[in-house]
């Protein structure tokens, strides 16, 4: 059985069952990468092998053929740390090579600018870019790192998911804002007609293409005029004239009101991030996260555009970037083009240059994963994945303030970096470029001042137990954006909201 790290509890049962009596089991695993809990897996199987069956001989493959030494030097100081597991250091013979580098950036723009600069420079030296891996914590850091390389025309392709801007709630978002741009847009109506689920079955948008198709109208005229469809019953009419509503609301609020400010009503109100962040499937959770990291992405446009033409963007002006966006991000998979992907999704590869960005506490540990010793083991492990990944040179990154949500904050280096220094070389703090396109907003707040932080639990007495997604202000009184697990979104002052359960 191989990657016998990976096995969940039903496999290890069949498995035990099979080999009870003749006790004939050969398994290959590395406890080190044990990084699948969130599938099922559970690290005991191959920590407790020895307790499970019989006279067990154990082989240790610690020669490793892919990285230098001082690649595997920071590999086994990081991964020691850890207190579950079978000791084994890996060893190279394919010489000392470079010692990994650690850059610290001014914030994450900068972080994803640089990054594409090397690539760029190592392209125009006959690098390929196919031995080039940009690996992060999270699906939705893509955003920065494919903005930064189709800025430099670097081709890119996403191992493992869709590029930002083809993501279905990202595309679900561009469709309503489409909508709000071009009411005759019907494509896009037809996506968000219902999404989220609002009950409007596919009857009754066939009668609506139905009637719109005989009258020559487009389907928002339709659905402006939902009361002349005879062959609908009432609760569909209701429900139609409810989401017509909606749309017109927001129609009227795009010639006055900031498209960041607008989407921002859009995704509060709709309930979008609250509706993914409020399951348990990882990737439900991903999506919530790319929602968060999409307001982000208009905010940064809003601060630029607002410097360049001296007042605050509307949605017309913001529809052609991000047709721009989408248009660029589709590259051709058999072109030579560096590789972005997750630390999950980067298991069994292999990269002549690899980069690990967002080396920050909340990312690398993610706040999800950062209650017990366990979640903070295996993503210690998902840090070592990531390392070992690299054959000759391995580059981290943190970024010193990164934005999230509406909100940008200062960021602590991950945990994981602590005592590190001597396998490390450290050129210290990167400031701007002088050619950076990014501006950082010349006022921002320290996390270390706020009363309430991003990522943190509260409790309220009606809605319960939340998630912090953003903070205005640094007192009990500031303004609080807050994600409870009923599935609300809700923008409250902090003083209504406890650190504490609330019985």
């Amino acid at each position: 059985i191989d990657e016998y790290q990976d096995t969940n509890k039903a496999q290890f049962e069949i498995i035990h069952q099979l080999a009870l009596v003749h006790q004939r089991v050969c398994v290959v695993g590395d406890d080190d990468q044990a990084i699948y809990s969130f599938r099922g897996a559970t690290l005991r199987n191959i920590l407790e092998f020895e307790r499970d069956y019989r006279d067990v001989r154990t082989i240790r493959l610690e020669q490793n053929y892919r990285s230098t030494t001082a690649i595997l030097d920071l590999a086994n100081r990081v991964i020691k740390q850890n207190k579950q597991r079978h000791p084994k250091e890996l060893f190279s013979e394919l010489g000392e090579g470079m010692k990994p580098v650690l850059n610290v950036y001014s914030d994450a723009n900068v972080e994803a600018e640089q990054i594409a600069l090397d690539i760029s420079r190592q392209w125009s030296l006959g690098r390929n870019l196919r031995d080039i891996a940009i690996l992060y914590r999270t699906n939705a850091q893509s955003r920065l790192f494919e903005n930064a390389l189709m800025q430099r025309k670097i081709p890119y392709s996403i191992v493992g998911s869709l590029n930002f801007y083809q993501r279905k709630e990202i595309k679900d978002l561009l469709a309503y804002l489409n909508c709000l741009g071009n009411p005759a847009d019907n494509e896009s109506l037809l996506r968000i007609i219902n999404e989220p689920p609002r009950g409007i079955g596919q009857t009754t948008v066939n009668r609506l293409l139905g009637f719109a198709a005989k009258t020559r109208i487009s389907l928002f005229s339709a659905v402006q005029n939902q009361v002349a469809i005879k062959e609908m019953n009432s609760g569909a009419h209701k429900r139609v004239a409810e989401f017509c509503g909606i749309i017109e609301e927001w129609r009227a609020m795009t010639t006055r009101l900031p498209v960041a400010d607008l989407v921002k009503e859009i995704v509060e109100e709709l309930g979008l991030v609250s509706l993914y962040r409020k399951s348990s499937d990882p990737k439900d959770i991903a999506r919530a996260e790319n929602l968060i990291e999409f307001v982000a992405s208009v905010n940064e446009f809003a601060e630029r555009f607002a410097i360049d033409n001296e007042r605050a963007p509307l949605l017309e002006d913001f529809l052609p970037y991000v047709a721009l966006q989408t248009d660029l991000d589709k590259v051709s998979e058999e072109l030579d083009s560096v590789r972005l992907m997750t630390l999950h999704n980067a298991k069994g590869l292999e990269f002549v240059v690899v980069y690990l960005a967002g080396l920050e506490d909340e990312l690398l540990p993610h706040r999800m994963s950062m209650d017990t010793i366990e979640e903070i083991e295996e993503e210690r492990r998902l840090f070592y994945v990531g390392i070992t990944r690299a054959k000759r040179e391995l580059i981290l990154s943190l970024a010193e303030a990164r934005r999230l949500y509406e909100t940008y904050s200062f960021t602590q280096p991950s945990m994981f970096l602590d005592n590190l220094e001597d396998v490390l070389d450290s050129p210290g703090h990167i400031a701007a470029p002088a050619q950076s396109s990014y501006r950082k907003p010349k006022n921002k707040i320290r996390e270390s001042q706020k009363h309430f932080k991003i990522g943190q639990r509260v409790w309220h007495k009606e809605y319960k137990q939340g998630v912090v997604l953003s903070v205005d202000g640094m007192g009990r009184d500031a303004v609080v954006t807050v994600s409870f697990k009923n599935g609300k979104l809700i923008k409250i002052v902090g003083s209504f909201l406890q650190t504490e359960s609330v019985t």
